[in-house]
């Protein structure tokens, strides 16, 4: 696993100290952002991906659900991720983040959009939205932090997963995004 670290690494540009610094201690970046915030993080994210301006193989990704839902799992996770109350656990099971994105063709390129969608949203919901007042732009560079080492852990895991243990089935979206 560690050379599977220093591969997220190389590509995110993110150690997984820095990672983990960002997402933090008590009170954790979720308290820090709020709830209600990351739920409109997601919102935003997801208007952009069922966009018109959203590339074909990017948002066809999403095509077994709703913006609305997708948001609504995005923020669950991102609540629990950043520390706050288990939301995905409890209503979806372990996050198990490798095995549930396995059966996509994730690759560089749908990470790429994946980051610029997110860092758009971000700017609109956080920095724009002044959510953290005068942190905003902290919390905002802390959240793209977590963001980008996510985008890699992604990518470059995908390989790791057993095929036994992929949420949904593999062979869903092989054309890459």
């Amino acid at each position: 696993m560690q050379a599977f670290y220093a591969e997220v690494e190389a590509a995110s540009g993110v150690s997984r100290a820095a990672r983990d610094a960002a997402v933090g201690t008590p009170p954790s970046l979720a308290a820090k952002v709020g709830t209600s915030t990351l739920r409109a993080l997601s919102t935003a994210f997801y208007a952009r991906v069922f966009s018109a301006d959203s590339p074909p193989a990017f948002r066809g990704l999403f095509s077994n659900v709703t913006a609305a839902e997708a948001a609504a799992r995005q923020s669950d996770y991102l609540i629990e991720a950043l520390g706050g109350p288990p939301m995905f656990s409890a209503s979806r099971g372990a996050a198990a983040l490798l095995g549930r994105h396995a059966p996509y063709a994730v690759g560089e390129a749908g990470a790429a959009v994946w980051l610029r969608f997110m860092a758009d949203a971000v700017a609109e919901v956080v920095v724009e939205g002044k959510a953290g007042g005068k942190d905003a732009p902290a919390l905002a560079a802390r959240l793209m932090v977590f963001f980008r080492w996510t985008a890699w852990y992604i990518v470059l895991g995908r390989g790791l997963v057993n095929p036994c243990r992929v949420v949904g089935y593999r062979a869903k979206h092989d054309g890459g995004a």
